[in-house]
């Protein structure tokens, strides 16, 4: 069983999950800067197991994914 002290850094970390994937969709015409942020909503999703942070699973997985298409297409045409 969590404490409550643990809970509420867990609820942070989702809610900081959900910020990193939604800023890695906004600014998905910069991969370089989007990507890590997709990347770092993945990592900070798997610290708890509520709605939030699947909701940030969620995100940073779409915005990892459309980072990494947009990426090549600039390295492959750009």
């Amino acid at each position: 069983m969590k404490t409550e002290t643990e809970q509420k850094d867990n609820i942070g970390l989702a809610l900081a999950s959900v910020m990193c994937g939604i800023a890695g969709i906004c600014i998905c015409l910069m991969p370089y800067f989007g990507l890590p942020l997709g990347v770092i909503a993945i990592i900070l999703s798997t610290t708890d197991d509520s709605k939030v942070a699947q909701s940030g699973l969620r995100l940073g997985i779409i915005a990892t994914i459309l980072n990494a298409i947009l990426l090549l297409l600039l390295l492959t045409f750009g």
